[in-house]
C-alpha cells in the first residue's frame, strides 16, 4: 500500500489527536549487538568530523536511551572516533558502533540516504518493534527528552496506527542565541518512528523516512532537538556545504540554496533571538553558560529589601 501521511500537531497532552560499508581499516566492522528484553527506546545517527559535539550529543541521551547506534564514518579526519571508544569502554553494549565509508564525491548523491539505509537495515535486523529517534553526532536533545518514553508508552495505548513523528528542532544560526526563522517553528521529518520492515529511505542527499504501508504523520513538540552544526560559522566549512547541496539536492531549489549562501556568509540569514537562559542545561555547561545571564538586567526587587530588613532585625548591627 502506498505511504499516506497526515499532519497533525501533537502537544504532550493531546494524545487522543492522533486519531484522526566498506571500512577503510575493516570489512563492515561492527560492534557485537546485545539485545535486552527491556529495550524500547533506541537512538541512532551519523558521525563523522564531529569531535567538537560527540561529547554532548552522547551526554544528552546516555540516561534514557536503551541502546545507542553510531555509523562512524571511517574517512573522517579528527578524533571522533577516540571520543566514541572512549563512551564505549564508559557504556559497554548499550553503546553500538557500526564503521562504513561515507562517500563525499559530488557524484555520490545517494551518500546520505545510503548511510541512513545502513542504520535503518541494522534496526530491522536486531531491534523491529522497538521505537527509534534519529539523531546525528551534531546535536543534542534538551532535558524534556527524559519523559519521551512515557509519552510512547501512552501513545501507544491510544493509538494503533503506524505513525512516524517529526520532533522539533531548533537550527542554531551563527551562535547560540539565534535561531532559523525561514518558518516560524522547525520540525524535522519522521526522526522518531516505531521500527518494522515497511520503513526505507528516500534516495538522495537530504532522505526523509517513509513506508511502504499506510502511516500517520505528526508534530511533536514534547522535548527539542538542538542543531549545533552551523554555529562553529566556518567559511570554508560553509563553502564546501555549499557546493555540496547545490550538486545533491533534491528538495531545495538552487534560488534557494544561493541565498542560503549569501545569507551566511553575509551574517543575513533571517533569525530570531532565543533566551540564553532557556537552553538545556548540558549546553549552558558546555559553554560556561552562567547565571550571570540571568541577573546581569535585573534590579533590585521589593523581596531583596524585604530579606535585608529581616538580616537587620535578626543580627541587629550596631
Amino acid at each position: 500500500m502506498s505511504s499516506e501521511t497526515v499532519q497533525l500537531e501533537m502537544k504532550e497532552d493531546s494524545l487522543s489527536s492522533l486519531f484522526q560499508v566498506k571500512d577503510s581499516r575493516n570489512d563492515n566492522k561492527i560492534s557485537s549487538v546485545v539485545k535486552n528484553k527491556d529495550d524500547y527506546l533506541i537512538v541512532a545517527g551519523l558521525a563523522g568530523n564531529c569531535e567538537k559535539f560527540v561529547d554532548m550529543c552522547i551526554k544528552s541521551i546516555e540516561k534514557d536511551a536503551d541502546k545507542i547506534i553510531i555509523v562512524y564514518d571511517t574517512t573522517s579526519k579528527d578524533k571522533s572516533y577516540e571520543k566514541l571508544q572512549n563512551w564505549k569502554n564508559k557504556l559497554g553494549d548499550k553503546l553500538i558502533i557500526l564503521e562504513r565509508v561515507y562517500e563525499h564525491d559530488e557524484e555520490a548523491k545517494n551518500a546520505n540516504s545510503d548511510a541512513r539505509t545502513f542504520y535503518l537495515d541494522y534496526l530491522k535486523k536486531n531491534f523491529s518493534g522497538c521505537w527509534c529517534l534519529v539523531l546525528d553526532m551534531d546535536e543534542v536533545v534538551d532535558e524534556k527528552f527524559s519523559e519521551l518514553k512515557e509519552f510512547l508508552k501512552r501513545l501507544e495505548n491510544e493509538n494503533k496506527n503506524r505513525i512516524l513523528i517529526s520532533p522539533q528542532m531548533v537550527h542554531f544560526i551563527g551562535d547560540l542565541c539565534h535561531e532559523d526563522a525561514t518558518y516560524p517553528k522547525h520540525h524535522v521529518p519522521n526522526r522518531l518512528f516505531k521500527v518494522d520492515d515497511t520503513l526505507y529511505y528516500t534516495k538522495g542527499e537530504h532522505p526523509v523516512l517513509n513506508s511502504s504501508d499506510k502511516v500517520v504523520g505528526a508534530r511533536l513538540e514534547l522535548f527539542k532537538i538542538y542543531h549545533l552544526g552551523y554555529v562553529i560559522n566556518n567559511i570554508y566549512y560553509l563553502k564546501e556545504r555549499f557546493k555540496t547541496h547545490l550538486s545533491k539536492s533534491e528538495i531545495h531549489s538552487q534560488e534557494f540554496l544561493r541565498k542560503w549562501y549569501d545569507w551566511h556568509i553575509t551574517g543575513s540569514y533571517p533569525k530570531s533571538p532565543i533566551d540564553v537562559n532557556s537552553l538545556p542545561k548540558i549546553i549552558k555547561d558546555e559553554f560556561y553558560i552562567d547565571d550571570y545571564f540571568y541577573f546581569k538586567d535585573r534590579q533590585l526587587e521589593h523581596k531583596h529589601w524585604i530579606a535585608a530588613i529581616h538580616w537587620k532585625e535578626f543580627f541587629k548591627p550596631k
